[in-house]
């Protein structure tokens, strides 16, 4: 990224008449910067009117108006930019950054590890301002930052309530300032910057235009357009994130999910989105390239922010702005410096939110271990979807970028991290890499000492309503006309379609009442009464009355059959006649139409809706058995769930003995890639680090090492447990017997001293208080030197090693190569790298990496011995069985090189070892070997039924030579050629095995089972599999419907992207090209294939 130059790709602004909507900046050069002032056209004269979509600040738009806009908080009018309808396209460079580079340095040479200078540590800070008419504002006076003075922590208020109320009244429009004041106060300010200009090294007049900035920031992979992914898919390289199905739909009607919502443009909003959240009672924070491009210098103008937004329906409503302000780094020109745009904006809402995220950074905290980020991804049908990971921050290091690996794609951009402990905001997303090696990796400006000061700048402060620049839309009238007496409405929603029942009776619109047994039934009359085929509850208090004293006129109690509210039983003895009731819950509603509308139909949410008895119970929940599946605790009259940290079998043993079972085994949840069901968000997570002995009789007898409540996960790591009569064949999650540890991200080598002032070990890395190991292929010495150096030592290299077979695997593909590489600055800990983790991982055979340290200038070699010639051994496996083949040649161990060794080659040296036979392992998969031992280029024509290597001759013509141990051979054993019997009365357990051939279930998003609508599954061969949409037609969905007890059913069209392929990408399709005839029993009667090639999840 390097710095712009402030004389190239000034801002053409615009100074006359209507403004271009096509894109493109089409206005005339400015050469004046601030000083520029429009071309007078008169006091009555306007300037992009108003009348286009969301119009222009304040109540008038004559060039007084414009001119003296902002005068009061330090900004300068610098004339128009172009205006668009459209979202920001990822088909070219933003010109935005996501961190600061240094003077000189260029993006390839941060990505690619080189060594850059470091930042300065002073800059000036300017703020830019744009508002919907297309004015742009720099601020005069910038703000000098001295990076070596700024506190070391900070945050904001966090504001959480429960189901978001109608939005307040927004203050009075207009500040009451005098016009000649204002133009004096701009001119005195244009005259102090004059000075201040002279007074240091002149600059150009182009220095307050917006300046285009070159960058990388990998637009294109998530800022809308889908062509990240695009490109992906056409290089041939699939998203590792497909190995585990982590990403998933958030539930908007809960927090924080509520206050994250969508940036809706008015074209092309199914292929450009953004997403952003609400920090302040009038601020979203996104990012800058949604609401602007400084490369073609066009503002998106026309686009809403709809936060919660389900579908098409936005139930907490939408949300117009009136301006934005981003901001910019403007270096010193006696250190050759130019300016950086940052990736980060702040838009200033009409109508407040009750309800926000904060913002807050700490130097000293670089690791956060438990974070989460949702945003709306493109082309998923409008649903906010979320991920889990492990967030590393900038150590308050400006040109520093942070990168991570949450599940991230276009649409998501301007999306936050939040720290899970409460819910801060640590950064928001910029993009993903071009490059697609480094497709599954995103990066985002971080929340650090310079962005929290310059962002908290600008953010509403108590007392900013009264110079709000817009009168808040009218409220629904209260009143009603004789002529619509009766009738009913949905008011308070972004549709007519959504919102609080309202009624008109006595000249009054009056509220509809409904206790919670009756919602569902009164709902569904109310709809059907007003046209739809369809409804849904949503949380009353989203829509409750702006007018605490609204009258309420009915509470109806519908059987949910009568095709009007003039046929259900009245309550409190109201019928249409007499006074206003007592309203204790108000019905709000959403309708749709089956056929053309993808609304999500809600239901409440309180936290009270999971009930129990028996403090300290525990039950297995959401699972298609009755004795496996997420496990539930009881507490203070509440089902809650128990976060999977430090959950292994013991803790398992107990829920199961608690529940009649003599054994069980655990299961982690979906973070971790394991098949505990997910709970519903609604729900309390209970508990975290149970630290059972496995004798208790109940999971309450169990110490807590986290208090109860006081947990810190999402329900992707809710634990689960199998329970069995039998003893289980083989251990779910086995106890972690190393010692605990404190401090995420914290690194130790477990070995010994070798012999020359270094240590050489297994490389361990601390999470959730246990130590877990680093996967081995990928890791490289350079990673080795930052894990080295972050332990204290000079430098460091791989070594072989041993896994520990009970320990988990943290951290996997690390790549240091991604991270900006200062030199004696960055990076100073290996979770600054880029890596997979940390348990949500992809480490085949489960190498794990050793290291040797040291101070010195040489490393000590570590080569091992030996005595018998020829003979062979495995090493760095999971087993015995499955390693780094190694030989014995001059009385040392070495390892073969992996061009032309054959499996054949690999059966016959597995006969030698006294297997039955084997084969290799993928290429790159095995762990190297000791870097000093040698490697031998071995090429045998072996036919594989030799019993040892030596029998087999040369191969004629084949050469082989490997430099490096990066390509050593690996090989799986076996002492058997067929899989040993599973033991008496076991069965398989898990989240796709099923027992009944045939047997069908419905499936959510989010996998758990429901009952009339969903993802058709069917058990066949003993797994739960999933059906191919091609061919499956009406007919068929009717042979399904009539197996769930419904008379008939219907296709409906997934409203998750790509078929649902986030839940189901593990799981076999067990049916493909169905041709049922209507009128068989079981979907598994009618004919079908068992394989199609067009037939996947994606």
């Amino acid at each position: 990224m390097t710095p712009s130059d402030p004389l190239v790709g000034g801002l053409k602004l615009q100074f006359e008449g209507a403004s271009s909507s096509s894109g493109s900046s089409g206005g005339a050069d400015t050469s004046g910067g601030a000083a520029t002032m429009p071309r007078r056209l008169g006091a009555s004269t306007k300037i992009a009117s108003a009348d286009e979509g969301v119009g222009g600040d304040g109540d008038g738009n004559s060039i007084d108006d414009i001119v003296s806009r902002y005068v009061t908080e330090g900004f300068v009018y610098t004339g128009h930019a172009s205006v668009t309808d459209e979202g920001p396209s990822g088909e070219r460079p933003s010109g935005f950054v996501s961190s600061l580079p240094p003077p000189g340095s260029t993006a390839d040479g941060a990505a690619a590890g080189r060594e850059v200078p470091p930042t300065p540590q002073r800059l000036d800070i300017r703020a830019v301002r744009v508002s919907t008419d297309g004015a742009v504002y720099v601020e005069s006076l910038p703000l000098t930052v001295d990076l070596t003075n700024l506190p070391a922590s900070g945050q904001t208020e966090t504001k959480v309530v429960d189901g978001l109320a109608a939005a307040a009244a927004a203050a009075t429009a207009g500040s009451g300032v005098d016009v000649g004041d204002l133009r004096r106060l701009l001119q005195g300010q244009a005259q102090q910057q004059q000075r201040q200009q002279q007074v240091s090294e002149p600059r150009s007049a182009d220095d307050l235009s917006l300046l285009s900035s070159d960058d990388d920031d990998g637009a294109g992979g998530d800022d809308g357009s889908g062509s990240g992914d695009h490109r992906r898919s056409l290089l041939g390289v699939p998203r590792r994130r497909r190995l585990v199905d982590d990403a998933y739909r958030a539930d908007v009607r809960v927090w924080p999910h509520n206050v994250i919502g969508q940036l809706t443009y008015r074209l092309n909003n199914r292929r450009f989105v953004c997403s952003g959240t609400w920090v302040s009672p009038y601020d979203v924070l996104t990012a800058a390239h949604c609401v602007f491009d400084i490369g073609t210098n066009v503002e998106s103008r026309n686009f809403v922010f709809e936060p919660g937004k389900i579908g098409y329906v936005a139930p907490l409503g939408s949300f117009n702005h009136s301006h934005f302000t981003f901001y910019r780094a403007e270096y010193p020109r006696a250190d050759g410096g130019g300016v950086n745009y940052f990736d980060i904006a702040l838009i200033r809402m009409r109508t407040p939110s009750p309800s926000y995220m904060g913002l807050k950074y700490s130097c000293d905290q670089i690791d956060y271990p438990k974070t989460q980020t949702c945003g709306y991804l493109q082309d998923s049908g409008n649903f906010q979807q979320c991920d889990d990971c492990y967030f590393t921050s900038n150590g308050c290091n400006p040109g520093v970028q942070s990168i991570n690996w949450c599940y991230t794609v276009g649409g998501q951009s301007g999306a936050p991290i939040y720290d899970l402990t409460d819910h801060h905001i640590l950064g928001a997303l910029s993009g993903g890499f071009d490059d697609p090696s480094f497709a599954d990796f995103s990066f985002w400006t971080p929340i650090d000492a310079l962005h929290f000061t310059s962002l908290t700048r600008w953010m509403w402060q108590p007392g900013d309503e009264s110079r709000s620049p817009a009168p808040p839309p009218p409220p629904p009238r209260t009143t009603c006309s004789d002529e619509e007496w009766g009738s009913l409405r949905l008011a308070g929603g972004a549709t007519s379609a959504i919102g609080r029942a309202e009624v008109c009776y006595d000249g009054l619109w009056g509220l509809v009442c409904s206790s919670r047994s009756h919602s569902a039934a009164n709902a569904a009359v109310l709809c059907r009464q007003l046209g739809y085929d369809s409804a849904g509850l949503v949380p009353d208090s989203i829509y409750w009355p702006q007018n605490p004293r609204q009258v309420s006129w009915l509470e109806p109690g519908c059987g949910g059959g009568e095709d009007s509210l003039d046929d259900c039983e009245m309550f409190q003895g109201s019928t249409w006649e007499p006074g206003p009731i007592y309203c204790p819950s108000v019905l709000a509603v959403s309708c749709w139409d089956n056929d053309t509308a993808t609304a999500t139909p809600l239901l409440p949410t309180a936290r009270d809706v999971y009930p129990c008895a028996s403090e300290g119970a525990v039950r297995l929940r959401d699972s298609d058995n009755l004795d496996w599946g997420r496990v539930e605790f009881c507490h203070a009259g509440q089902w809650g769930s128990i976060c999977h940290d430090g959950w292994d079998d013991q803790e398992a043993t107990v829920v199961c003995r608690q529940l009649g079972y003599p054994y069980g085994t655990a299961l982690k949840g979906r973070l971790a890639g394991g098949s505990s069901p997910p709970g519903p968000e609604g729900m309390e997570i209970w508990l975290q680090q149970v630290n059972c002995s496995g004798s208790e009789a109940s999971l309450a007898d169990c110490p807590r090492l986290v208090p109860i409540g006081s947990t810190v996960c999402s329900h992707r790591a809710d634990a689960g447990a199998a329970c069995s009569r039998a003893k289980p064949a083989a251990p779910g999650v086995p106890p972690v017997t190393t010692p605990r540890c404190s401090e995420p991200g914290a690194l130790r080598l477990v070995g010994r001293q070798d012999g020359g002032g270094g240590t050489v070990g297994r490389l361990e890395v601390c999470y959730t208080g246990a130590w877990g190991a680093v996967c081995e292929p990928g890791f490289s010495d350079y990673e080795a030197s930052v894990a080295c150096r972050q332990m204290g030592y000079a430098k460091g290299r791989v070594m072989p090693t041993d896994p520990d077979p009970a320990q988990p695997i943290w951290m996997s593909g690390v790549r240091c190569d991604l991270a900006t590489n200062i030199a004696g600055v960055w990076p100073t800990r290996l979770t600054a790298c880029g890596f997979w983790g940390m348990e949500d991982v992809g480490c085949p055979y489960r190498a794990v990496a050793g290291l040797q340290c040291t101070n010195r200038t040489t490393f000590k070699s570590m080569t091992e011995t030996c005595s018998k010639e020829e003979a062979l051994r495995l090493r760095g496996g999971p087993s015995d069985g499955t390693g780094r083949l190694e030989v014995c040649r001059g009385g040392q161990w070495g390892t073969f090189c992996r061009d032309n060794f054959s499996d054949q080659m690999a059966a016959v040296a597995c006969r030698q070892m006294g297997y039955v036979t084997g084969d290799l392992v993928g290429k790159g998969l095995a762990p190297r070997g000791d870097p000093d031992s040698r490697v031998w280029s071995d090429a045998l024509d072996c036919r594989g039924d030799e019993d040892r290597l030596t029998e087999c001759p040369p191969a004629d013509g084949y050469t082989a030579y490997c430099a490096t141990h990066a390509n050593d051979v690996g090989v799986r054993c076996l002492a058997s050629l067929s899989p040993p019997a599973a033991p008496e009365g076991s069965k398989t357990t898990g989240a796709f095995a099923c027992d009944t051939t045939g047997q069908l279930r419905l499936m959510d998003g989010i996998g758990r089972t429901v009952y009339d609508r969903g993802l058709v599954q069917v058990c066949l061969y003993g797994r739960w599999g999933t059906v191919c949409a091609k061919g499956f037609g009406n007919d068929a969905a009717r042979v399904a419907c009539r197996n769930f007890g419904f008379v008939s059913g219907i296709v409906v069209p997934s409203s998750l992207p790509t078929n649902y392929w986030s839940l189901t990408v593990r799981q076999p399709v067990n049916m493909v090209n169905v041709s049922c005839k209507g009128g068989e029993e079981r979907l598994a009667s009618c004919e079908y294939d068992v394989y199609d090639v067009s037939c996947t999840h994606l």
